[in-house]
């Protein structure tokens, strides 16, 4: 969508895939989905639970593999 603040180019996206914070005591974290509201085809990691990323983590959304760089 052209509200969020990385688009991505894959028609199997949800228009809100996923979800990336950031808190002080936790570090980096992604959550599938926005707002409560779990995207169409699922955040890939382990599970559905919101999970720290740390450097070079692997997750995928749809057929887009990401990797994070912390």
């Amino acid at each position: 969508m052209s509200d969020c603040e990385v688009n991505i180019d894959d028609p199997l996206l949800s228009k809100h895939q996923a979800t990336i914070i950031f808190d002080s005591s936790l570090g980096w974290l992604l959550s599938d989905g926005d707002e409560g509201n779990k995207s169409t085809n699922g955040t890939w990691l382990y599970a559905s639970d919101e999970i720290e990323l740390k450097n070079l983590t692997y997750f995928k959304g749809a057929q887009t593999l990401f990797q994070a760089l912390t």
